[in-house]
């Protein structure tokens, strides 16, 4: 067999060429595609809410949810952060912060309680923490709000205990955050 009569092999030659450059392109659209498709799938794109924007709040227990994560997981705390990233996307107001504080003065430092409180409470401070990132005249409030976060999500889940020098530590950081933006607790 000489050279000129040899049989090109799978993907040689222009045919060859042609199919793994549409091959490729292939790949690349589904790619694209199903990447393209997962993002806001939790809302339907570009179709307007009937309903009128409300003022955001801490997230209602009444409102079962067929993906709603377990409660006392990683996965709803990550929840409770992304409901409060969104609701500072919404806007950030002075409304929503004095709100946010004044559960934090209210129930220091009794967070422990139940579900309802601690999940509120990291709502609130995941809220401030969002709202007040990068914003140095309002870093008081950025702290407050990780603080807050911290000293109740780790006892949420399990990890710690109310009893815990890290979470009594927690709770002392909060009063100085407090303190920082001129609210007082016991």
């Amino acid at each position: 067999m000489s050279k000129s009569e040899k049989k090109a092999g799978p993907g040689e030659g222009k045919n060859g060429k042609k199919k793994w450059i549409i091959v490729g392109v292939a790949v690349v659209l589904v790619l694209a595609a199903a990447v393209g498709g997962n993002k806001g799938s939790d809302q339907t794109a570009g179709t307007p809410s009937s309903e009128p924007p409300t003022q955001a709040s801490a997230p209602a227990e009444s409102e079962p949810s067929a993906a709603e994560p377990e409660p006392n997981t990683s996965a709803k705390v990550d929840a409770l952060a992304r409901e409060a990233k969104d609701s500072v996307a919404e806007g950030v107001t002075e409304e929503m912060r004095d709100e946010a504080v004044a559960f934090i003065v209210e129930h220091y430092p009794d967070y422990y309680g139940d579900n309802e409180t601690m999940e509120q409470a990291m709502f609130y401070g995941f809220w401030l923490e969002y709202a007040y990132d990068g914003d140095e005249a309002a870093r008081g409030y950025y702290n407050l709000g990780m603080d807050m976060e911290q000293a109740v999500k780790y006892v949420y889940r399990g990890a710690e205990k109310a009893e815990d020098e890290a979470t009594k530590e927690n709770l002392a950081q909060i009063k100085e955050s407090l303190e920082a933006i001129g609210q007082t607790v016991e």
